[in-house]
């Protein structure tokens, strides 16, 4: 589908099911896609961090692509994580984004080395410029991207937003208070226990992991804040904040994927190392999901 100029709204990082062999469950993925677009989600995130994005290769990553983008049908823009390591390598997956139907591309800077600003920019640069799709930055630890780097980057008219993962919300409001009247740049939060204080302030949206399990109420979050109820979407997100916890009870994986098990969605395996939720955690994460009526008891 056409992605709107600014994204706003709830995106879902979406969560990657596998099978037991560790191959991406194509229909545990296609029951998920239409899930959490039932649940009213404004966009849905492939193959970033919820996605697993480190345990697949290039072709797997693109195939999960390809099932979400036909399963979706332009009924939610489909944006597509690349995070690697090097330009050459994020560049391999242009083509292969674009022919799979991605609406964007969300980048993150290279890991493992830490860079500079100039090497930022250049790498950020050069991915925007092999291709016509919308590109949203994606801020996370342990590198903070600065002001003025994104001032620079948004010099590319195809560099169009930011998620911001720092988990540091005066960060966020910097943020926020240097481009939140800019109508082309979107500003999202990434943290999930930040999503309510995040709208009133201003941002555009969140995007977000546990939407996996209870798309609806953290759109409700959003919409309780689109009609001025602070109070309701406050509220909202105490809730949320307690459900989020299913990504502790086991692991952030296993937490997800025992979820999407007790809603019938996939099987609760993950990907090794990572190991699945054992009955014992299963119960607590049944318990929070039946606590936010995700699920009937």
């Amino acid at each position: 589908m056409t992605l709107q100029r600014k994204l706003k709204g709830i995106i879902v990082a979406l969560f990657t099911p596998v099978t037991s062999h560790g191959n991406v469950d194509h229909e545990g993925l296609e029951r998920l896609t239409e899930y959490v677009i039932d649940g009213g989600v404004s966009g849905i995130f492939v193959m970033g961090s919820m996605g697993g994005s480190s345990f697949y290769n290039r072709e797997e990553k693109l195939a999960a692509l390809k099932t979400v983008a036909d399963t979706a049908a332009g009924r939610a823009p489909v944006l597509f994580g690349v995070i690697e390591n090097s330009t050459k390598e994020a560049l391999k997956f242009i083509d292969g984004a674009e022919e799979n139907r991605a609406d964007a591309l969300v980048l993150t800077a290279p890991g493992y080395f830490n860079f500079n600003e100039t090497q930022l920019i250049s790498y950020f640069r050069d991915i925007a410029q092999a291709t016509s799709l919308p590109v949203y930055l994606y801020n996370r630890p342990p590198q903070n991207f600065t002001k003025e780097l994104i001032e620079e980057l948004k010099k590319e008219e195809n560099i169009v937003g930011i998620k911001d993962s720092s988990s540091n919300f005066l960060y966020f409001l910097n943020l926020l208070a240097t481009f939140v009247n800019d109508d082309d740049f979107s500003i999202c939060q990434g943290d999930e226990c930040m999503i309510a204080q995040s709208l009133i302030s201003g941002a555009d949206g969140a995007i977000v992991g546990t939407a996996n399990v209870a798309p609806k109420l953290v759109v409700d979050i959003y919409e309780a804040v689109l009609k001025g109820d602070y109070s309701l979407a406050i509220k909202l997100q105490q809730r949320w904040t307690e459900l989020w916890k299913v990504n502790f009870d086991a692991d952030m994986f296993a937490g997800q994927a025992g979820a999407l098990e007790l809603l019938g969605i996939c099987e609760r395996y993950v990907q090794k190392p990572m190991q699945p939720a054992t009955d014992e955690q299963m119960e607590r994460i049944r318990e929070r999901i039946i606590a936010v009526g995700a699920l009937n008891p």
